[in-house]
């Protein structure tokens, strides 16, 4: 008997182990290809006026499936495998064909973020990518989509050499929310039971992530209140309230802190050892003896694995910055040199859940691959940002999809930031 076991269990690991073989990513991805073209024969009426954002007349749950299979059985073992480019039976061709489909169009922001995929859209590297004219296609295509600010931003890394640094920085901050996820559902699970002790454990578990999640707005109002003490802003508030609040928004619109914003969450993780509710093995004789014994529990087990997203993270973001775009091209992560304030508190403030924002399509099932982004309210007429919506908005209007209507005036910082003025990871 125990040999039947243990032969079961070596068949599944070896199952388990060949899926990520190149050959069964290759039956995979054809298997998934013949699906597409079985669609587009029985599905999809052409239209001579039409080359994309074209429409499949297919249920929403099976696109899912589709969907759900090519990230998990194909992009995400590629990006297991030693080899750091396409195999070769993924053709320019078919990802074209993909990404022609209205249906498909989450997939281009995250081929836009990972370097071997673009290359081979592009069918070269990024310093040479402008004379590709596949290349130039593909921006064309997305030119008035709404993942364009997204894709910008990835194909501008992907020009300059740095697209590989910055999907590892993302991945890393799409690892930490999923980690935090879970140590929700956690809280959720104890804050259900009826066991006196798992409410207390997750009340004071609940306490934690708050703090956790609300770090990148208590350094961002310590950055205001901050400012607000500088020279240049008390001049201008004395002379010209609307200047002021001006350079305020802007000084807070090149805000970024995420080396800070990882450093304190790790303090958090240390600090948090010490609360006797959660971790008796550090204050009582019984829990001496489960340590002895390296009995580990849930909680355990999840807050190391979220110490070491912490840790993986803060090398992406090293690797990152030393490779980073020259400030000639602005990126949104961008860190800036501050001013010493490591000897300012940070502002408490009322604690409540904060969403973890993990994706931007229709996908459940895979979050951390979509790639995110942190809308910032009253920008600075002049930015960069702002001239290219603007021209967006122009390519609309001469389209007659769109009426502009007169932007309202910046209003004050003052008050509570909200969810648009957020940097989170």
């Amino acid at each position: 008997m125990f040999k039947f076991i243990l032969e079961i269990l070596m068949l599944f690991r070896f199952n388990k182990s060949s899926s990520h073989k190149p050959e069964q990513i290759s039956r995979n991805y054809h298997r998934l290809m013949l699906q597409l073209k079985t669609w587009e024969t029985n599905h999809y009426t052409p239209d001579l006026n039409e080359e994309y954002f074209r429409t499949l007349d297919i249920e929403t749950r099976n696109v899912q499936i589709f969907y759900n299979d090519f990230v998990n059985n194909v992009l995400i073992p590629l990006e297991q495998q030693p080899t750091t480019d396409l195999p070769e039976f993924i053709t320019r061709e078919d990802i074209f064909k993909l990404l022609s489909f209205k249906i498909f169009m989450p997939l281009a922001p995250i081929f836009a973020e990972r370097e071997q995929w673009m290359k081979r859209i592009a069918g070269t590297d990024g310093k040479n990518a402008h004379a590709s004219e596949s290349y130039n296609k593909f921006k064309k295509i997305f030119l008035n989509s709404h993942h364009k600010f997204v894709i910008e931003e990835n194909l501008s890394h992907f020009e300059h050499g740095t697209l590989k640094y910055h999907h590892e920085w993302l991945t890393a901050k799409r690892q930490i929310a999923k980690e935090v996820k879970s140590l929700r559902a956690l809280q959720e699970n104890w804050k259900e039971k009826k066991n006196k002790i798992d409410r207390k454990k997750a009340a004071a578990l609940l306490d934690f992530l708050d703090n956790f999640e609300s770090i990148p707005n208590r350094l961002r109002s310590r950055e205001e209140e901050g400012f607000k003490r500088t020279e240049v802003y008390k001049k201008a508030l004395s002379t010209d309230k609307l200047k002021a609040i001006e350079l305020l928004n802007q000084h807070l619109f090149d805000y970024s802190s995420p080396q800070e914003e990882l450093t304190e969450r790790m303090k958090l993780i240390k600090a948090l050892y010490e609360n006797n509710i959660l971790f008796e093995q550090h204050h009582t004789p019984i829990g001496w003896l489960k340590n002895q014994l390296n009995i580990e529990t849930v909680l355990d087990k999840k807050l190391a694995s979220l110490e070491q997203s912490l840790k993986a993270a803060e090398n992406a973001l090293n690797s990152y910055m030393e490779h980073r775009i020259p400030k000639t091209a602005t990126i949104s992560t961008e860190l800036r040199k501050e001013p010493e304030k490591d000897s300012i508190a940070l502002p408490e403030e009322n604690k409540s859940p904060e969403a973890v924002s993990e994706n931007q399509n229709t996908s459940t099932s895979n979050p951390e691959i979509q790639p995110q982004t942190n809308p910032v309210q009253n920008r600075k007429n002049t930015g960069k940002v702002y001239l290219k919506v603007q021209q967006y908005e122009e390519n609309l209007r001469r389209l007659g999809v769109f009426t502009p209507k007169t932007p309202p005036c910046s209003e004050s910082l003052k008050k509570d930031l909200t969810d648009g003025n957020r940097i989170s990871l």
